[in-house]
């Protein structure tokens, strides 16, 4: 997550807040995102970088997006 705040930073030239708050809610209740995760992973929708041997690419993409 670090680089992803530094370069959020560097976008906007100066600090980027983060809730916790804001990313517990979403991560509790993703059923649909998820669901929507392994459905565009099995078609392969993904960008060409995608992992599809393990869910470790999806699980850190959702997680980033939470």
């Amino acid at each position: 997550m670090g680089k992803v705040m530094a370069y959020w930073r560097e976008l906007v030239g100066g600090e980027v807040e983060w809730d916790k708050a804001v990313y517990e809610s979403e991560s509790e209740t993703a059923d649909r995102n998820w669901c929507l995760g392994f459905m565009m992973r099995e078609d392969k929708s993904w960008p060409p970088c995608f992992d599809y041997k393990s869910t470790k690419d999806l699980t850190d993409t959702l997680e980033l997006y939470f």
